[in-house]
């Protein structure tokens, strides 16, 4: 298969579309071109560490402004 670069949103597209269950993972990377152990290193790393889109931090606006 071809290499290519996919960005965060696309690979959390392409796993979100696997775990709604209305295509069959097969069909899926068939379709976007990505072999299944991609997917399913993605579909890994999402449940792994997807808690984290929902933790806040204590950072101070000035801190904000200065990232």
């Amino acid at each position: 298969m071809k290499k290519r670069i996919w960005t965060s949103q696309e690979k959390l597209r392409i796993v979100l579309e696997g775990l709604s269950g209305h295509i069959e993972i097969t069909k899926l990377c068939a379709k976007y071109q990505i072999a299944n152990t991609q997917y399913y290193l993605w579909r890994d790393q999402l449940l792994k560490h997807g808690h984290q889109a929902f933790e806040t931090k204590n950072i101070s606006k000035k801190e904000q402004h200065l990232e």
